[in-house]
């Protein structure tokens, strides 16, 4: 939980101290940057325990399937002009099939 209270700290400190706010959705931006930082922590235990158990290969397979989702959805909404939000968007969306696949691996096993 030490990660989720710096990321707290760390949003309202680039939001409110930050001078580099003329970007658009900058504070939404931030604010699921996040929010995907605080997602990505609920799969570490998932992670730990397939470091653990040397288990790469489900490891390789729930991260290639998410970073999929990642690059596709960052192409498309780039292309769509979305800008900096496009990223922040993807990269929450990586976080939540992360931990999906994760979690579908470790009960698929169990």
């Amino acid at each position: 939980m030490v990660s989720a209270n710096i990321a707290v700290v760390l949003f309202y400190v680039i939001i409110y101290f930050d001078s580099k706010q003329h970007f658009a959705d900058f504070t939404a931006s931030v604010f699921l940057m996040c929010a995907a930082a605080l997602v990505e922590n609920l799969s570490e235990p998932y992670y730990a325990l397939m470091l653990i158990d040397m288990d790469f290969s489900r490891r390789a397979k729930a991260e290639s399937v998410a970073i999929f989702f990642k690059s596709i959805l960052t192409y498309g909404l780039v292309y769509q002009g979305m800008g900096l939000l496009a990223y922040a968007l993807a990269q929450v969306t990586y976080s939540f099939v992360l931990l999906l696949m994760y979690t579908y691996q470790s009960r698929a096993d169990g």
